[in-house]
């Protein structure tokens, strides 16, 4: 029946005695804390964090001096180790934000860049194809007119004309 801080601090309109849960929160040991983190994109950041509430330290600040909470220097420091925790973690998602864009735009320009590349490998390649049909047009043209020049028959000679 671990409980999160967290949920702790926020839930005081509970059927349990909050300041005996929350004096129970606090006391638990750390490394008992097991921690998942999942991770959401998205592009309202006020879904992820409500920047109206108040921090963890804000809040057992408010606890201590409506009197359900004793002052405790090992709890104020996980009250302000969470708050830096809370700052760190809104920072990291203005990053992630700016990365996002940012990786949006280099996957866009790197995806022109692709089409570009391929729309001019298409245009030298029939570029080639038109030289090369050309050429031999010219050849097979060359040879049909200077055979017509004269009959072939049996036992004939075939003269080239060097030009």
């Amino acid at each position: 029946m671990r409980r999160r801080i967290w949920n702790l601090l926020l839930n005081n309109n509970n059927n349990y005695n909050s300041n005996k849960l929350i004096q129970f929160a606090f006391s638990i040991p750390t490394s008992n804390f097991r921690f998942t983190a999942s991770r959401y994109y998205c592009t309202d950041p006020s879904r992820i964090l409500n920047h109206n509430r108040p921090g963890p330290l804000v809040q057992y600040k408010n606890l201590v001096n409506q009197g359900k909470l004793q002052h405790d220097p090992y709890q104020e420091t996980v009250a302000t180790e969470l708050q830096n925790l809370l700052a760190r973690l809104e920072n990291y998602e203005r990053q992630m934000e700016e990365y996002h864009v940012n990786l949006s735009k280099w996957e866009n320009s790197r995806e022109n860049e692709r089409r570009r590349i391929l729309t001019e490998e298409v245009e030298k390649q029939q570029n080639d194809e038109d030289w090369w049909r050309r050429l031999n047009n010219k050849i097979t043209e060359r040879w049909t007119t200077n055979s017509s020049d004269f009959s072939l028959g049996p036992g004939s000679v075939l003269l080239l004309k060097v030009s």
